[in-house]
């Protein structure tokens, strides 16, 4: 491949992506969300636990108290039957351990999970060069076969019930997928051109308009994480922040249907059939509650009380971790989202302070099984179904169950569409590091990262540790050589139909 730097390959982009052909003619990027500088949203949700908006506002906490309109639950995604997969991988063995012995896995009902999470960036200081956590369960290539690792959550190691979303393409979806998913988040709620998250496309033209910045912002977002509950001070680059919104990558995982749960008071992730009524995770809304109108568990006169045990205390039953305490099937997991909602909702009640509030750890979650579209809110359009409000469609992962780490990619190399006439791979071929998105790491994203040193634009980001491009980056630029990679061809994603 000839030897390109970074002017060249955004001059040839422009030129590939400006004529007046069809699919030719460039997205008008000027709406795209500035990101991490504008906590809007942030202080929105602060108010709206506290005593903000209690009449306006129909959000979290107020959503489990309210009915909603049907629109609201065509946001769940409800999970069909699969066919299975089978893969080779390396059994777990205990926290921060490297994984057992190889043999072959069988996933009877696979399902596509994925989660932001800065777990990447925490770096193992006796590895030379240094690797994240996460290393440990990369998949590795090894004598021409793909071998994935089990990761189980535990209440010590750096992935513990995480909250995820699901990847499921929809024909039948105007965006693509299926509502209530990431990929249809964007366009449908945000309103916004896929292509305007790809750097190659619109470059980073600085600090408002970083396509990088903002496809972390909206992903984050999305999932109700306010900047990962990182410093919104004047620095926001500040690497002393727990969990700062810039570390941020996307895990995909596979894993089993029934390894996932909803948090919500109807918490099974199945679609209804003859056997199993679920309502497709839509949950019980009580007129008459003991402590007023609002959503409710299943009880044992309910039609959805199997659909609860098979989800709580089925073949696969809840184990959550939070606070240092373990909760366990039906009853336990009652005690784990009332601790969530806890947090979320009352920790501390009624303050204003995002410092105060973010270092509790509150996490801005609904409690009917939907994370809320909180940069579209608008104090004058409370209604989840007007706002719009309904975004994304949440999961947790349960603790002891086995979960296989596909691929760690940054933020826009999802979110981010590619662009064809520049024969650029889909999400599933791309990897951090190949910062020309053609599905290898080599020459030209070294003299991009070469060009781009010193810079803090999170496209150039490849090692999370520090916000500024340095020899970090160019250690994992240079671990990371070779091609990308798609290690479970049986199970390639409908939209990834363009391979390297």
């Amino acid at each position: 491949m000839q030897f390109l730097t970074i002017p060249t390959v955004l001059c040839s982009a422009f030129m590939l992506s400006s004529f007046d052909g069809e699919g030719g003619r460039p997205p008008d990027c000027e709406d795209l969300p500035i990101g991490v500088f504008d906590p809007s949203w942030p202080n929105t949700y602060v108010e709206s636990v506290g005593s903000g908006f209690p009449e306006q506002l129909d959000a979290a906490p107020t959503v489990h108290r309210t009915l909603q309109p049907d629109i609201v639950w065509e946001s769940l995604v409800s999970l069909p039957d699969s066919e299975p997969v089978s893969f080779y991988a390396r059994a777990w063995t205990a926290p921060l351990e490297s994984p057992g012995e190889t043999g072959l896995v069988t996933l009877e009902n696979p399902v596509f999970v994925l989660t932001l999470s800065t777990s990447a960036s925490v770096i193992d200081p006796s590895s030379n060069p240094p690797f994240g956590l996460l290393q440990t369960y990369a998949p590795r290539y090894v004598d021409g076969t793909w071998v994935l690792s089990e990761y189980r959550a535990n209440p010590v190691d750096q992935l513990n019930n995480q909250w995820v979303t699901i990847h499921q393409p929809n024909p039948d979806s105007s965006t693509g997928f299926s509502r209530g998913t990431i990929l249809d988040f964007v366009p449908r709620s945000l309103g916004l051109d896929r292509e305007c998250f790809n750097p190659t496309i619109n470059p980073p033209a600085g600090s408002g308009s970083d396509p990088c910045d903002a496809a972390i912002f909206t992903g984050v977002a999305g999932v109700g994480m306010p900047y990962a509950f990182a410093n919104l001070g004047g620095d926001v680059f500040d690497s002393s922040a727990g969990a700062p919104w810039w570390r941020q990558q996307l895990f995909i995982f596979v894993v089993e249907r029934d390894a996932i749960i909803r948090p919500s008071y109807n918490p099974n992730p199945r679609r209804s059939s003859p056997a199993l009524r679920t309502d497709d995770g839509r949950p019980i809304f009580d007129p008459k509650g003991p402590k007023g109108p609002g959503y409710r568990f299943p009880r044992p006169d309910d039609d959805l009380w199997d659909a609860y045990l098979d989800a709580t205390e089925g073949a696969k039953p809840f184990v959550g971790y939070s606070d240092g305490v373990t909760y366990e099937g039906s009853y336990g997991f009652r005690q784990w989202l009332a601790r969530w909602q806890e947090n979320s909702w009352g920790d501390p009640p009624g303050s204003d302070d995002i410092d105060d509030w973010a270092d509790k750890g509150a996490f801005p979650f609904s409690s009917i099984g939907l994370t809320l579209n909180w940069p579209g809110f608008d104090p004058d359009r409370g209604s989840i179904a007007e706002a719009p409000f309904g975004a994304l469609s949440e999961f947790i992962h349960k603790g002891g169950q086995s979960m296989y780490l596909v691929g760690i990619r940054e933020a826009h190399q999802y979110v981010g569409a590619p662009n064809e006439f520049l024969d650029e791979v889909t999400w599933c071929d791309t990897c951090p590091g190949d910062l020309n998105r053609d599905g290898v790491v080599d020459g030209v994203d070294l003299s991009i990262l070469l060009t781009n040193w010193g810079s803090t634009s999170t496209c150039y980001t490849i090692d999370k540790t520090l916000p500024t491009v340095g020899i970090a980056d160019l250690a994992r630029l240079l671990v990371a050589w070779g091609p990308c990679g798609w290690p479970l061809p049986e199970m390639r994603p409908p939209d990834c139909t363009n391979a390297p």
